[in-house]
């Protein structure tokens, strides 16, 4: 892979632009996408508490309206029992009265002044009644009222806070998420220019190097012929050079050599790119793995100044 980035240093600027399109189309649909499963999400729970509390409030309201009536049932009933009971012995007591007022004409006066005044005392007693029976019929209806209206602003008041502390939450578990995307991603950038710059110095160094000692053996052999005792600084350089020297005749090194041009009396050089990359590659990370063996053992690296 890292041979692969140095020989293609064009095609990554190419591939750079398509992530940045990439990753802006990615991140518009991942919003739309979380909006639209936000939104089904919360209609789903507002409907299933809806419906709870709805429920529960029908049954309450239910409850209450039977009371009330079986209370004015109730209160009918008794109403007719005491007018029925009251009738009868009304009946019977003026049975009785009457009899006693044939007989006596003065107590017959009596009864009927007394019988008027029981009926406007009870005329009054039963409307009064039937007044406040009223009154606490309103006053039920008017705080049945009050108690609908409380409950409804107290369910709108729970409901949007609850909205807004699960909005809250799930906002923050996605911003998280993104933060940490996009801190992967610009951490992989820096990371990849920080080795392209590191590379770079360092094929630099070593083309320098090499390009100094192939100067210097090109100024030593660019000689005809073999090479002399002056063409050596010192006298053991010379001593090694005829040591080390092997007298081989010309035909050795056309030997096995021919091809459709003819016979090639001098060594061909491999032009290929690729090779000569792969070959400085290789020394780079041979230099690299030098230096982090030299930092591990705590030892100091010289490096070159620019």
């Amino acid at each position: 892979m890292d041979d692969l980035a140095v020989d293609s240093d064009e095609e990554v600027d190419y591939s750079k632009m398509d992530q940045k399109e990439l990753k802006v189309c990615l991140q518009k649909e991942l919003k739309v996408c979380l909006q639209k499963e936000l939104k089904v999400c919360l209609q789903k729970e507002l409907k299933v508490c809806l419906q709870k509390e709805l429920k529960v409030c029908l049954q309450k309201e239910l409850k209450k309206e039977l009371k009330v009536c079986l209370q004015k049932e109730l209160k009918v009933c008794l109403q007719k029992e005491l007018k029925v009971c009251l009738q009868k012995e009304l009946k019977v007591c003026l049975q009785k009265e009457l009899k006693v007022c044939l007989q006596k004409e003065l107590k017959v006066c009596l009864q009927k002044e007394l019988k008027v005044c029981l009926q406007k005392e009870l005329k009054v007693c039963l409307q009064k009644e039937l007044k406040v029976c009223l009154q606490k019929v309103c006053l039920q209806k008017e705080l049945k009222k009050e108690l609908k209206v409380c409950l409804q602003k107290e369910l709108k008041v729970r409901l949007q806070k609850e909205l807004k502390v699960c909005l809250q939450k799930e906002l923050k578990v996605c911003l998280q998420k993104e933060l940490k995307v996009c801190l992967q991603k610009e951490l992989k950038v820096r990371l990849q220019k920080e080795l392209k710059v590191c590379l770079q110095k360092e094929l630099k160094v070593c083309l320098q190097k090499e390009l100094k000692v192939c100067l210097q053996k090109e100024l030593k052999g660019n000689k005809k012929g073999p090479l002399g005792r002056w063409d050596f600084d010192t006298q053991e350089e010379y001593s090694d050079y005829m040591n080390n020297k092997e007298a081989l005749p010309k035909a050795a090194f056309q030997y096995g050599i021919k091809m459709s041009e003819g016979r090639k009396t001098r060594r061909f050089k491999e032009t290929n790119e690729k090779a000569e990359l792969d070959r400085q590659w290789k020394k780079i990370s041979a230099i690299i793995e030098k230096r982090k063996k030299m930092e591990a053992d705590g030892g100091d690296i010289k490096r070159p100044k620019y």
